[in-house]
């Protein structure tokens, strides 16, 4: 043990550290936690698995499967909340004196993007992942094409949870989450 804390050395896979800040970025979201780290964690999250699959999968951009889920309205102004922020919270190069206007509710598209890469290259479920794609489905259902719009229904969620009611969603999702995997498995 050293100051910094325990000296001994992990292996880690590209796509375990990419797990890691994506599970992070989504526990800090529903602590109602900071949005610039929670944007800064799932695009570097997001970033290993589009890497990731440009080496293997070739299942294509997040783009490419969002565009499906997604209404026509809406594509290019979800590209926009993920690029420029990832880009401003990553490098000073060019610009070390700029300031960006950040909306912070948009940590929570690049979050979703990274969420479905995810699930596209692991074909895995994560609590934390399901939790806030479930989040998505009840805070903006419009947001969805239909078919997605119909899993909403179906998930029977409540609709009444605010902003800042994200911990309690959480919390409570989670307990659901836990029971229907163990039925599955009863």
């Amino acid at each position: 043990m050293n100051a910094f804390g325990d000296s001994t050395p992990i292996k880690i896979t590209k796509l375990e550290a990419a797990r890691r800040q994506l599970v992070t970025a989504i526990r800090i979201f529903f602590a109602n936690g900071d949005p610039v780290l929670t944007h800064a964690l799932a695009a570097a999250a997001l970033g290993i698995l589009e890497d990731l699959d440009n080496h293997g999968a070739g299942t294509g951009t997040t783009f490419d499967r969002i565009e499906t889920r997604l209404r026509p309205e809406r594509i290019e102004r979800f590209r926009e909340a993920l690029r420029r922020p990832q880009n401003f919270f990553k490098h000073a190069d060019r610009d070390p004196e700029k300031a960006l206007e950040f909306r912070p509710g948009m940590a929570g598209a690049i979050v979703w993007a990274a969420c479905e890469k995810y699930s596209e290259l692991t074909k895995e479920e994560l609590l934390e992942t399901a939790a806030f794609d479930a989040w998505i489905m009840i805070r903006d259902p419009e947001l969805l094409l239909q078919p997605h719009r119909e899993k909403v229904e179906r998930l029977g969620l409540s609709t009444g949870f605010t902003e800042d009611m994200r911990p309690q969603f959480f919390e409570q999702f989670s307990i659901a989450y836990v029971r229907s995997k163990r039925k599955a498995f009863g």
